[in-house]
């Protein structure tokens, strides 16, 4: 009984582990370049927007930023 209570934990923990071995399948190249023409487009677009928001939002100067940040919470 003791055998095949053991046996029957190998043979689960082996039936668990090996699935999970490939679990990350996305993160493959594989896989992004046979789906990059679904999302390649829709990121591509998101991409310049987050670029042209970055560079709007730069300052300089990052004490003067902190100053005036500083100056409006003291108020």
């Amino acid at each position: 009984m003791a055998i095949g209570k053991k046996l029957f934990v190998i043979l689960f923990s082996l039936a668990v582990l090996i699935p999970t071995l490939n679990a990350n399948s996305l993160e493959k190249d594989g896989y992004w370049k046979s789906h990059s023409n679904e999302f390649d487009t829709y990121w591509q677009t998101r991409a310049e927007e987050a670029a042209k928001d970055n560079k709007a939002a730069y300052f300089k100067d990052p004490y003067s930023v902190s100053g005036n940040f500083t100056s409006s919470v003291s108020e």
